[in-house]
């Protein structure tokens, strides 16, 4: 992440920082006042950490650029598993990429990050006015993921 530029203040809050998330009497206070901090803030950053070592640079920056497609996919295959039940098998589904496919593996990474597991985050996406999410040296806008 940038610094500021010179002779600018940034001020950073950072939740897995300011708030010792061990301990409820202390979480659940700060917690309730984050829905005005994401609201106040001028810019939301996501740091997802890094790609899991397995995954190359090649590979992360090329399925990167198809998130967007495949969420679109995913939304359609959801809707088709509705509509099927529990008949429903994925696995004939036009327009998925193969099994195969590298994208499913950065896909999965993504999505088993820590960030995903804090309740907070939804109010994180949904109340930040500009939101950036940082995986590894990657840096996409929330649209784009």
């Amino acid at each position: 992440m940038s610094h500021a530029p010179p002779g600018q203040e940034r001020i950073l809050w950072t939740d897995r920082i300011c708030i010792r998330q061990i301990d409820k009497n202390e979480e659940n206070p700060q917690v309730a006042q984050m829905a005005d901090i994401y609201k106040k803030a001028q810019r939301v950053l996501v740091w997802l950490g890094e790609p899991a070592h397995h995954l190359g640079e090649t590979d992360v920056a090329r399925n990167l650029g198809t998130s967007r497609r495949l969420l679109d996919v995913a939304d359609t295959v959801s809707g088709l598993a509705k509509n099927a039940g529990p008949r429903f098998d994925p696995r004939g589904t036009e327009g998925l990429p193969p099994a195969s496919d590298t994208i499913w593996t950065v896909f999965s990474d993504i999505v088993r990050k820590d960030w995903y597991k804090r309740i907070w985050t939804l109010q994180e996406a949904v109340l930040a006015r500009e939101l950036t999410v940082h995986y590894g040296a990657h840096v996409l806008a929330w649209d784009d993921v």
